[in-house]
């Protein structure tokens, strides 16, 4: 998560979403406007969130569309 710039700062949490298909490097993660980055290696995005959120702060938040 280094190479994306961001960097963890007090107050926030790394989040990481895992998609339920065989090849998630095919597809692109948003988050309240913000594109979730992907992390080959483990096959998942991350992006920072406040440290306050919970799961449920998320539900309907997050747009996932298949990149042709």
């Amino acid at each position: 998560p280094s190479e994306s710039g961001e960097l963890l700062t007090q107050g926030k949490n790394l989040l990481y979403v895992t998609l339920d298909t065989e090849d998630p490097g095919k597809y692109r993660v948003v988050l309240e406007g913000k594109e979730l980055s992907y992390l080959e290696e483990v096959k998942q995005f991350y992006g920072l969130v406040d440290k306050e959120a919970e799961e449920s702060d998320f539900e309907g938040k997050i747009e996932i569309t298949k990149i042709e």
